[in-house]
């Protein structure tokens, strides 16, 4: 008898270790979950399949991302490859199609429908692209038993790496799960989870659900295992389920709660204690991301934040180094409670902008996009120093790198709006941050604030507005857009002329901002700008237009040893970029007038080398007006016969040439102290490039012809990337360009079509390339085994360096 009792002890112990293995979670998420706590998750996005937001569309990710919800979102893999969204295998409910994903080709794919409206079913591709890092991503690899498990993680995995949002992946499928284990252990995984085997009731739009023992594992997270996930996202009906509720309770891991679908639905799944829940069917009352009216003990508590000091001072004449104030913990609690309390509604600001999207901003990360918009909302008060605007961040950093994202968004902020003028003269002196008590350094928040009053803002603002209002009358917004965009272009260089006294001056001046074009400049001329005041009156007006532009800036001359420091704009027309530059395309008369103070400072300004024959020679006067539209007009030329203009990346820089003149952008550190600007022209608008018209002239025969009769070449970058695998040490021998071009031939030697408009013309010049698949529709399963390891030989090399081509 005693024997039994040890023998059945032995086997209980045996079976509680093995269950105990079996369930055992990995790393728990900790802070790691905070993005997908913060705000409740829109399930397949925030969609209605009876408008024109279906699930798991573009529109409903968009609307999910506008309204502050993470978003979620199902994947799977098509046939030939390519990574989509969508949540049923069968295409017959989504898309009337009775057809499966793991069937049809990327193409056939892209020809569905959803729910019978014009949203195409999105690759991930788009879907990170339209989400943009503004909200979390949960991503959900649906794959089904027998399936490609392993060949979706690791097709998402290759998406997902250049992501700059925060994101995590789940699926109901462990072995998709242990794919990321043993290959992305940094990226947050979880389980997808239910009671399977006691669900009453179904979803009706899920998949079959599993049964059997593979029910049984999943129902008690048995399978864990295989996976080791971070996280569990459970059917909050089932939190009750005892093998889920015993895991909880031994290994504390952290909770997710799906598909909460009403008020009601919400209530018990708080009651659950989960960290954050999914939804879909209905709106949440109160989004945390969405500022609520505050109440009685929030207008007390702001009462209280009356008796807080904040620095004030006047507006500084010259720059100061970049400011941080740290306040400590009695201030932090004060400040805590200004922001918890929402701050009473202000005075409508004099700040306009009608733009619809910021270009900027667009391509900023999470945390960058919430300081940028903390400091646009300080700006709104430019002169309330005690206003405070905290920025929630995703993850907790080190003081420092947290400031660093709040100076790039300051550049942003200033790029995107002209109309914030005001701060210009000393920007890193007027807008900073303060940053939160700390023990140990690192902080999960900041604040924005205004250090320096605006006090100029009534009187310049109401002057600007005036100014913008007069420039507009005269502007017929019905033409179409390359027509109201030369409309303006033109008007500007009837109202301003260069400004010199602002050049030549000790100071930043108004004449560098879109106030001196409209206005007057800070030494009172009228009209009085330099390039910068150009760029920026240009981007301000487009945008009140309804046209999309940014502002861009480097070096400009005749040639790359002849340049000084410039500006100009890139203009959106129908889908292209276009470069322009309103300043070098003003009348020969300011061209002029800039000679003779040039000749009076016996030519020793640098920024005015490529000016020195200007005022004899109209030939150069011509080269130097050349915007890029495919316009000509007596005010804005087209190119010159035989010009050519081309635009490429090359030591560092992006180049803009036409004719003899070049235009470099700021993006590489080697042409330029400013980091935070060097950044953001790193993401700033690549034109596509112009078609012009030849005008008659024995050059333009010429040029046409030998363009006809150009032979395309049949060499190849690597002859051989297809037959042998390349060591590392090998691919490691060639430049960063060389490897982008080597990759890309890979998949060119299939037929496959690029977006890039290198890419196209490098391979347009093979004599053996010919499109076969469509751009954007396939992924790496178009190439062999072989060529699969080069291509990921050559991107591992790549992402090490940083290159710029990735």
């Amino acid at each position: 008898m005693k024997r039994t009792v040890i023998v059945v002890a032995a086997i209980l112990a045996v079976l509680a270790a093995a269950y105990l293995f079996a369930v055992m979670p990995g790393e728990r998420a900790g802070d790691r979950l905070a993005p997908f706590t913060q705000a409740p998750i829109a399930h397949r996005g925030l969609f209605d399949n009876g408008s024109d937001a279906p699930e798991n569309s573009l529109a409903a990710f968009q609307r999910a991302a506008d309204a502050g919800y993470a978003v979620e979102l199902d994947v799977q893999m098509t046939a030939d490859g390519m990574v989509v969204v969508s949540h049923d295998t069968s295409q017959l409910r989504v898309a009337g199609v009775d057809r499966e994903i793991p069937d049809m080709t990327a193409a056939e794919v892209a020809d569905l429908r959803l729910f019978g409206t014009d949203e195409p079913m999105p690759t991930l591709a788009e879907a990170l692209d339209v989400v943009g890092g503004r909200v979390p991503l949960l991503v959900e690899l649906k794959v089904g038993a027998g399936g490609d498990a392993a060949g979706l993680a690791e097709a998402t995995a290759e998406l997902l790496d250049g992501y700059e949002g925060a994101y995590a992946v789940q699926s109901f499928n462990p072995f998709a799960l242990q794919w990321f284990k043993d290959n992305r252990p940094e990226v947050l995984r979880g389980i997808l989870a239910a009671d399977f085997l006691g669900w009453a009731d179904p979803d009706p739009d899920a998949e079959a659900r599993p049964e059997g023992a593979m029910g049984f594992a999943l129902s008690n997270l048995m399978a864990d295992f295989l996976c080791r996930p971070n996280f569990v996202n459970y059917q909050f009906e089932c939190f009750g389920q005892p093998s889920f509720s015993l895991v909880r309770a031994l290994t504390g891991v952290d909770c997710l709660a799906w598909t909460v679908k009403s008020d009601e639905d919400l209530e018990a799944a708080r009651a659950t204690d989960a960290a954050g829940f999914v939804f879909d069917s209905f709106e949440p009352a109160a989004c945390p991301m969405r500022a609520q009216d505050p109440g009685p003990e929030q207008l007390a508590a702001m009462e209280e934040l009356e008796e807080v000091t904040f620095p004030t001072g006047d507006m500084p004449t010259e720059e100061d180094e970049l400011q941080v104030e740290e306040l400590d913990e009695e201030e932090t609690g004060a400040v805590e409670r200004q922001v918890a309390a929402q701050e009473p509604v202000r005075a409508a600001s004099l700040f306009k902008n009608k733009a619809k999207t910021y270009y900027y901003r667009s391509k900023l990360s999470r945390d960058e996009r919430a300081a940028y918009d903390a400091i646009v909302r300080v700006c709104q008060t430019p002169k309330d120093t005690s206003r405070r605007e905290k920025i929630s961040l995703s993850k907790m950093m080190k003081e420092d790198d947290a400031c660093n994202l709040v100076w790039v968004a300051r550049r942003a902020v200033f790029y995107d709006h002209p109309e914030l003028f005001g701060f210009y003269n000393n920007l890193e002196g007027c807008i900073g941050a303060s940053t939160p008590y700390s023990s140990n350094g690192k902080i999960d928040y900041i604040y924005a604030i205004i250090y320096t009053p605006y006090r100029n803002y009534e009187k310049e603002m109401k002057e600007f507005n005036k100014a913008v209002d007069k420039f507009m009358k005269g502007i017929d917004l019905t033409q179409p857009k390359a027509k109201v965009a030369l409309q303006i272009h033109d008007k500007i260089c009837q109202w301003a002329f260069y400004d010199n006294q602002v050049l030549n001056g000790k100071r930043t001046d108004l004449g560098h901002t879109a106030y001196g074009v409209l206005v007057r400049s800070g030494y009172g001329n009228k009209h009085g700008a330099v390039c910068a005041g150009y760029a920026m009156a240009y981007l301000y007006l487009l945008q009140q237009a309804g046209i999309e532009a940014a502002y861009v800036h480097g070096e400009a001359g005749s040639n790359r040893s002849d340049t000084g420091g410039h500006a100009w704009n890139v203009v959106k027309l129908g889908s292209d970029w276009y470069e322009t530059d309103v300043t070098w395309d003003d009348d020969g008369a300011d061209l002029k007038r800039m000679m003779k103070d040039w000749a009076k400072r016996n030519g020793k300004d640098h920024a005015f080398k490529h000016l020195r024959t200007s005022a004899r020679d109209s030939a150069y006067v011509a080269k130097l007006q050349h915007s890029m539209y495919n316009i000509t007009t007596s005010r804005m030329t087209d190119f010159n016969p035989g010009n050519t203009y081309t635009y490429y990346y090359y030591d560092g820089c992006w180049w803009d040439l036409c004719g003899s003149s070049v235009h470099i952008r700021e993006c590489d550190q080697r042409y330029s102290d400013d980091s935070y600007g060097v950044k953001l022209m790193k993401l700033a608008p690549k034109a596509k490039g112009t078609k012009w018209t030849w005008t008659k002239s024995k050059n333009a025969k010429k040029t046409t012809a030998k363009k006809a009769s150009a032979k395309k070449s049949n060499t190849y970058v690597l002859p051989d990337s297809s037959k042998r695998k390349y060591k590392t040490s090998e691919l490691k021998k060639f430049s960063n360009h060389k490897l982008f071009l080597a990759r890309n031939e890979l998949f060119a030697k299939h037929g496959c079509g690029f977006k890039n408009k290198e890419l196209r013309e490098f391979f347009g010049s093979k004599s053996w390339y010919k499109v076969k698949i469509k751009a954007g529709t396939y992924g790496i399963g178009v190439l062999t085994t072989i060529e699969q390891h080069n291509a990921n030989a050559m991107l591992k090399i790549e992402k090490k360096r940083k290159s710029p081509y990735i």
